[in-house]
Formats: structure tokens, sequence, C-alpha cells
């Protein structure tokens, strides 16, 4: 995969973050929890299936530019944290100090990723 497919997938992942972000605020608007089988299960098996795709070509790349600022456990975190906060952002009673500080967390390493692909 190339430099511009991984800036691609890594850009969609930042969009996905949006999206969940404007999922809880949604969800903590109305108090009204996601239906699992109609809203969680199709919108986190999308998260799921981009973050497999993503995480096999960041690993690839890394093994082949290997930033200084990126390191593997933080992609493994990063995978983990935000199919966590694809689920949670369907719940009224998630916390919204820790939701934001993951989401911010997430987003965080994807930009840096992008700042080292444009290296």
């Amino acid at each position: 995969m190339s430099n511009e497919q991984l800036k691609h997938l890594t850009e969609e992942l930042l969009t996905l973050c949006q999206e969940v972000m404007h999922k809880f605020e949604e969800t903590k608007e109305t108090k009204i929890e996601g239906n699992f089988y109609r809203d969680v299960v199709p919108f986190s098996n999308r998260v799921k299936e981009t973050l497999v795709l993503w995480v096999q070509e960041v690993m690839t790349w890394m093994k082949a530019s290997q930033p200084r600022n990126l390191h593997k456990k933080q992609i493994e975190s990063l995978k983990e944290q935000l199919e966590m906060l694809a689920v949670q952002a369907f719940f009224p009673t998630t916390s919204k100090a820790r939701f934001i500080h993951t989401l911010h967390s997430v987003e965080f390493v994807l930009k840096t990723v992008l700042m080292e692909i444009e290296r």
C-alpha cells in the first residue's frame, strides 16, 4: 500500500472519530440508548473493518519507515480505544470526560501518523 492509501485510511478514521463524537453528543442530549442491532452493531462493525485494514497497513509502513514518534503499542491501544468508543457512544451513561479524553488520544495518534507520512 502506498503512503497515499495509508493517508486516506487515516483520514477516514479521523472522520469516523467525528461521527463517534456526534453520536455520543446526540445520545447524551436525547438520553436515548441506541438500538444494539440496528445502530450499535452496524456502526461498530464499520469502525472495526476500517481499523483492521488501517492497523495492517500502518504496521507495515512503520516497519519500513521507522518513525521516531510512533510505536506499536500506540497503534494497538488506538485500535482498542476506538472500537470501545464506537460502542460507548450509543449509551447515555458513558462518562463524558473519559469519553472525550480517550477520543482525543485516538485523534492525536492518527494526526501523528499523518504528520509522519508527510515527512
